[in-house]
């Protein structure tokens, strides 16, 4: 049963997982599963609720369950999409220590640089945080982020590619690239709130969700120069608009940048979109047919830490603002 392997991987989630089957399979899904959901936290909440309307939208015609048991080949489509996208499971023996560790490091990184930014913008510090080698310092983390998120997309469109039928396939990716927007307008909300005038409108967790969404077409293009001439395009169209200022703000989220404007965050989709096409070209090339293997250096213990902060890079990048706000206000860091 998908509930008992769903608790083999999560058993710290079996009480709200059996209630949430039990409400989704007895009708009382929006009665009762919402209102455990909002409970479970507000973040880990969204992703649910995307997931358990993606399983209602995959509930095969005939009204068979996909959950006791698995039966024909469309509930095991299904449940196959669950069990690949659901945010409390990690494949620790599928996943790649490379990917882990290097986003890891990114993670390490932007934790440091953005406590360094907080401290100048709290008018603690002086600290020259403006000065070329910090934004660049901050672009090469970007950078990371969003070259590891295409080249990650790539290797799980590729491991599912095998298990699913296309239009499964598309609509895991589709939901998925909407979960991680949807995570990135928290952020333009929480900053509007802590100020407006800088707000972030399109950081990178809207670039990475938006940059899922336009490459599901994609992902079917085995050849290089379809990826190569996108992303060649995004990125010097990128250079070109960054020197130019512009009076209307609809666009910013392209690249536009409007005329006095400022913003925590932001990562247009020129020319961010073309590093994560590099990305995804990356895992075509070098990843294609590679089985994750377990590292046994003698850098395991650091290996170990940067590919657990990889792995939860998302949750990092949520909270670590608000903690290193609140904790040097406190005087804790």
């Amino acid at each position: 049963m998908l509930l008992l392997e769903l608790q083999a991987f999560c058993p710290q989630s079996k009480l709200v997982e059996a209630v949430l089957f039990f409400s989704l399979r007895r009708g009382l899904f929006p009665v009762i599963g919402y209102f455990v959901l909002l409970i479970d936290g507000l973040v880990v909440t969204l992703g649910k609720m995307l997931i358990f309307l993606q399983i209602q939208l995959l509930l095969p015609p005939n009204g068979a369950s996909i959950f006791f048991p698995i039966r024909d080949q469309y509930s095991r489509a299904g449940a196959a999409i669950f069990i690949f996208s659901h945010p409390c499971i990690s494949y620790m023996a599928s996943r790649f220590w490379q990917i882990d560790s290097a986003r890891g490091a990114a993670v390490v990184g932007m934790v440091a640089y953005n406590w360094l930014f907080a401290l100048v913008y709290l008018g603690i510090s002086t600290f020259p945080i403006n000065e070329a080698q910090f934004w660049w310092f901050a672009r090469v983390i970007g950078f990371c982020f969003v070259f590891l998120a295409g080249l990650s997309l790539s290797i799980s469109y590729a491991a599912s590619k095998n298990a699913l039928p296309q239009k499964y396939l598309n609509n895991k990716y589709l939901l998925r690239g909407l979960r991680v927007f949807g995570m990135g307008l928290l952020i333009t909300l929480a900053t509007y709130f802590y100020d407006p005038a800088s707000t972030i409108w399109f950081g990178v967790l809207h670039l990475i969700g938006a940059s899922i969404l336009f490459s599901i077409p994609l992902m079917e293009q085995n050849g290089n120069k379809t990826y190569i001439g996108l992303a060649a395009t995004c990125i010097l169209a990128g250079i070109y608009l960054q020197q130019l200022t512009f009076d209307f703000p609809i666009l910013l989220w392209l690249g536009f940048w409007p005329t006095g404007w400022y913003t925590f965050d932001y990562f247009p989709i020129l020319p961010w979109y073309g590093f994560f096409l590099l990305g995804i070209l990356a895992g075509k090339n070098y990843f294609r047919g590679m089985k994750p293997i377990e590292y046994v250096g003698k850098f395991k213990p650091a290996i170990s830490l940067f590919s657990f902060f990889g792995r939860h890079s998302l949750a990092i990048y949520l909270i670590h603002q608000p903690l290193l706000l609140a904790g040097i206000k406190l005087g804790l860091f």
